[in-house]
C-alpha cells in the first residue's frame, strides 16, 4: 500500500510544470470583435486599424486577424493617404512590421490600386513589398508584373516581369 501512494505522489505536477503546460498554448491571450485600434504620434494619428475579430498575443506582441483587416494611413493633417486590406493580417508590433494575404487591395488618394495574393509591410522603413503577382490600376491604364516595392502611401513605386499591361499616354505639344 505505501508504494502505491509513493507513486502516486511522485507522479505528480509541481506548479512549475502546469506554469510551463498552459504558457505553452498557443491560444491567443486576448479575443474582440468588431475591432478599431487608432495608432497615434504626440497626438497625430498615423494609423487606423480595422477588423471584425482580431487576436492578441501579449508576450508574442503578435495581432492576428484571421477573418481579414484593414489599415488605413494618415499624413500630418489628419488626411487619409492610403489604405490596405487583406482577408488575412497579423502584426508584429515589436518589429513594426505587418504581413497580408488572401486578396490584398491597397490603394491611394490619386485612385491608384494594387491587388496582390501577399503582401509585407515594414513600418519602420515606411515601405511595403510583394514577390507574388501584382496588379496596378491607374487612370491611365494598368500594370502586371511580380515583385513590387513601393512606399507605405503608395506613391512610388517599381515593379519587375512587367507583361500584360497597357497605359494611356497623353503627348503633350507645346503651344507657341
Amino acid at each position: 500500500m505505501v508504494m502505491v501512494i509513493g507513486m502516486f505522489l511522485s507522479c505528480g505536477n509541481t506548479d512549475d510544470d502546469l506554469t510551463n503546460l498552459l504558457s505553452s498554448n498557443d491560444d491567443p491571450d486576448e479575443i474582440s470583435e468588431g475591432v478599431t485600434l487608432l495608432y497615434s504620434d504626440m497626438g497625430i494619428q498615423q494609423l487606423k486599424l480595422e477588423a471584425p475579430i482580431l487576436y492578441r498575443y501579449h508576450e508574442k506582441q503578435i495581432i492576428e486577424c484571421p477573418m481579414g483587416m484593414r489599415l488605413t494611413f494618415y499624413d500630418s493633417l489628419g488626411i487619409v493617404e492610403s489604405s490596405i486590406q487583406g482577408l488575412y493580417g497579423k502584426m508584429y508590433s515589436a518589429e513594426e512590421y505587418l504581413y497580408l494575404r488572401d486578396s490584398v487591395v491597397v490603394q491611394n488618394r490619386d485612385n491608384h490600386r494594387l491587388e496582390t495574393p501577399e503582401l509585407h509591410v515594414y513600418l519602420k522603413q515606411d515601405s511595403i513589398v510583394s514577390t507574388k503577382r501584382v496588379k496596378i490600376t491607374t487612370p491611365d491604364g494598368e500594370i502586371r508584373g511580380k515583385y513590387l516595392y513601393t512606399n507605405s502611401n503608395f506613391t512610388r513605386y517599381e515593379i519587375d516581369s512587367i507583361g500584360d499591361s497597357y497605359y494611356y499616354y497623353k503627348e503633350e505639344t507645346d503651344a507657341e
